[in-house]
């Protein structure tokens, strides 16, 4: 049964706090977690989450604000759950840090936060909504609010965030997708199945792959290539919606080609990203970035970038796969970016971020993109396209400012003969040439209206003063703000919805991290009044002294 948890609300008068020293009540009011108490825990929304549970009388389910927060708190300080619990359960700091100041009082299970996390998943997979991120939503648009941040200029970058599951080769990842398909099979088709992979029982998958010498690959390839065909028609008339079937099909769809009763697997080369790579986590998808391969997924994320703001929070995190290029995640996420911050009007990305669907979202929704640098190999040409008014001209690289015409579908325009024949740059330039026998052949260059909004996506990072340039770069930190945790680019934890969840609980810490460093002064300014207000409340009931005398005393101190 859902229930809302309001008893951190009413302290406790022989609590946690009551029994500190004047020095530790310091040391308190500076902590992370105070500041967790006073700005997180709050405002955790948990009627996001009533419909997760029954609404008639039944037993209270654990405080969500508490299942949450704790969530929170293991991403801000990358414990394990043994770490977490360990906490939870001794340490009073992080006890304050969910509302709980009864040193006396037990926290709920490890099997509570398990389930509670399944829960989560399960409404995902069924409704598609993910309440983790809508938690990081609902805060950051609080925390943005409350601290007066502008949100007119934000930045953005991604990287890239591996499963945590193994990098198999090809052949035993087809002996351990048939391993695992035994295992949902029963009857005389198990019987049958057990028959044709006898060979790769008595051994694990890379036990088995272990043991085979390079020469003898070739020919294994080809057997199991031959089991596949044989297992397929044996199970075909099956239905089964169970994880191992659907794996064992997509991987006789995706590596082998079936002609009638021939199968031939297919070459390496003819692999795509999207194929199964791994039967533990199948949205993982395949990336390879300087040379390193990686299987898992993308993280994007923006925050807010004024100068005038004295902390800048991550607004938007989103984790995709890692094959989906960094163009088509902007792409998706600008209506969103506007929608959670209206006054959007300057978004920093480097060279990746940029197509002609961007551009037009960018002039749709009235923001101007800042491009550090530019994709594709550099034109020695160095055209540049500007368009004023209906106008629009093309300057290269040697100095010629030709005006384009308009055709019925894109633009063009011709450069002089003669001055490109006396051009320095005549040798170097890639421009093609045009004109038959006895013309003057003329280099052109035809481009369209994307061209058009490119180049001046392109040219509005050079209309910036020179030390606007670079607002882009701090956005480097951030990511590896998010990465902390991470060993060799690996979370510890894999499939996408579970990957999305570590990365927004770590968002709400890194900004956490951010407001503490701001707001810790002021809760320690505080710390002094706060004391007389308790020592107030004591001498009235007990003692029955005057109000206003206390009233005097307070304002001295502070």
């Amino acid at each position: 049964m859902f229930k809302r948890n309001t008893g951190y609300q009413q302290s406790e008068l022989f609590g946690f706090e009551s029994d500190l020293t004047k020095k530790q009540k310091l040391y308190l009011h500076q902590s992370t977690e105070f500041t967790f108490f006073k700005e997180i825990f709050p405002r955790i929304n948990e009627s996001k989450f009533a419909h997760l549970y029954s609404s008639s009388k039944s037993r209270p389910k654990a405080p969500i604000n508490q299942l949450v927060g704790a969530l929170i708190l293991k991403h801000l300080y990358d414990w394990t759950y043994a770490e977490l619990f360990k906490n939870l359960t001794f340490n009073n700091l992080t006890r304050y840090a969910i509302g709980i100041s009864n040193s006396r009082a037990d926290i709920f299970s490890e099997a509570t936060i398990f389930n509670f996390q399944n829960r989560v998943i399960k409404h995902f997979e069924e409704t598609g909504k993910d309440l983790v991120t809508e938690v990081f939503d609902s805060l950051t648009a609080g925390q943005l609010e409350q601290f007066n941040i502008s949100t007119n200029i934000e930045r953005g970058d991604s990287f890239l965030v591996d499963s945590k599951v193994i990098d198999y080769s090809r052949l035993r990842l087809f002996i351990e997708v048939l391993k695992r398909l035994s295992r949902v099979l029963e009857g005389e088709v198990k019987k049958v199945f057990c028959t044709l992979v006898s060979q790769y029982e008595n051994k694990t998958a890379g036990q088995y792959v272990y043991e085979i010498s390079r020469e003898n690959l070739p020919s294994e390839l080809t057997q199991i290539a031959s089991i596949y065909l044989d297992i397929y028609y044996l199970i075909e008339e099956i239905k089964n919606d169970s994880l191992e079937f659907k794996n064992f099909k997509r991987v006789f769809s995706e590596y082998f080609i079936v002609d009638d009763t021939k199968i031939e697997l297919k070459q390496p080369s003819e692999s795509k990203s999207s194929n199964l790579k791994s039967p533990d986590d199948p949205e993982a998808t395949f990336s390879a970035k300087y040379g390193k391969g990686h299987i898992g997924y993308s993280t994007h994320i923006s925050e807010t970038a004024n100068e005038e703001n004295k902390i800048n929070l991550i607004t938007d995190v989103v984790v995709v796969k890692n094959n989906v290029s960094d163009d088509k995640i902007l792409e998706q996420r600008i209506p969103i970016l506007k929608d959670k911050t209206p006054t959007l009007s300057e978004y920093f990305a480097d060279g990746a971020y940029g197509n002609e669907q961007i551009d037009i979202l960018n002039k749709a929704h009235g923001i101007t993109q800042y491009q550090t640098n530019v994709k594709g190999r550099k034109s020695d040409a160095n055209l540049r396209i500007k368009k004023i008014g209906e106008d629009v001209t093309v300057t290269c690289a040697g100095g010629q400012i030709i005006k384009a015409h308009k055709t019925e579908k894109q633009y063009r325009v011709f450069f002089d003969a003669e001055k490109c024949k006396n051009c320095p740059l005549n040798a170097l330039c890639k421009l093609k040439r045009m004109g038959g026998k006895g013309a003057v052949k003329k280099r052109y260059y035809y481009f369209a209206n994307k061209n058009i909004l490119a180049h001046e996506r392109f040219q509005n990072i050079e209309k910036l003063p020179p030390e606007r340039r670079q607002t882009r770069s701090n956005v480097e930190a951030t990511v590896k703000e998010l990465k902390r945790g991470m060993r060799n680019g690996k979370v510890r934890i894999k499939h996408r919805i579970r990957v999305s969840f570590h990365m927004a609980f770590n968002a709400i810490a890194v900004n956490l991290r951010r407001i503490h460093l701001k707001t810790k002064k002021v809760y320690q300014n505080t710390t002094c009044e706060l004391e007389w207000e308790l020592t107030v409340w004591i001498n009235i009931e007990k003692l029955n002294k005057p109000i206003m005398k206390h009233n005097q005393k307070i304002r001295k101190i502070a």
